[in-house]
């Protein structure tokens, strides 16, 4: 999961912060995060490699091993939010838009596949899917409302049998878990706030930018490498949503 967050195309939420905060595309800040990814991945890997060289460690014959392209044959459907997130993200629109919409295009599959499960034969549940389908893309050219009617059309749907009814249970319990697992994030972010506020009310804040311009004017490889420490040493705390606001304010001025 920490590699998670700077290995594009989908990556963590404080690289949409980045790119809002920053005024940038998301598409570059996805290009500055490849060679990290790709190094911190490695880096995982030759480790894990070492490590278990030195224990003895075999890895599972081939035979045993989970056949990937069986699960994507299964549940390739499940791949096409994703898809139209990253295109979203890359076309420009914001990150907000993009979530949102890959977010409601999964509730259309998941809401959708009860529905395609009454449906008897092959040919028409494919015909069922490309229509629903196409009403779901509509919201490209006729607006977010069109996206909106079909979830609804498709939760009434759902209301009228038993499967449909567990679906719409389900979904209801995973919005919960949801805002339960993003309340954290608030609180975080809120909290951020305050120690930006008491930093720059106590004056700590422009003395520590003081420090680091004053370093800097000599020697600005050692201003960023105190700024690296800052941030790894605040990151050992508080979560990267925060840790980013906190270090981009206080080091960004003095380093710009």
């Amino acid at each position: 999961s920490m590699g998670g967050q700077i290995m594009p195309p989908v990556m963590g939420a404080v690289a949409f912060i980045m790119a809002e905060t920053l005024n940038i595309p998301y598409a570059d800040v996805v290009k500055a995060a490849i060679i990290p990814a790709l190094l911190y991945f490695g880096a995982c890997f030759w480790q894990v490699h070492l490590e278990a060289g030195k224990a003895g460690l075999q890895g599972m014959a081939k035979a045993e091993l989970p056949n990937p392209w069986e699960a994507v044959r299964k549940h390739w459907p499940l791949v096409l939010p994703l898809a139209v997130l990253v295109y979203l993200l890359f076309a420009g629109y914001t990150p907000i838009f993009a979530g949102t919409m890959g977010l409601a295009l999964t509730i259309v599959l998941i809401l959708g596949t009860p529905l395609a499960a009454l449906i008897g034969p092959l040919a028409f549940r494919v015909v069922f899917w490309l229509a629903l389908g196409l009403a779901a893309a509509s919201f490209m050219r006729f607006g977010v409302n069109v996206l909106s009617l079909v979830i609804a059309a498709l939760v009434i749907a759902c209301l009228a049998f038993k499967g449909g009814r567990e679906t719409l249970r389900i979904c209801v319990d995973s919005l919960a878990a949801g805002a339960k697992n993003a309340l954290p994030v608030g609180i975080a972010c809120a909290i951020v706030g305050i120690v930006i506020g008491t930093l720059t009310l106590t004056g700590i804040a422009s003395t520590f930018i003081g420090w680091i311009i004053s370093i800097g004017e000599n020697n600005l490889f050692l201003s960023l490498v105190l700024t690296m420490l800052t941030c790894l040493v605040l990151g050992m705390g508080i979560p990267t949503i925060p840790n980013y606001i906190i270090t981009s304010s206080l080091a960004g001025p003095a380093l710009l």
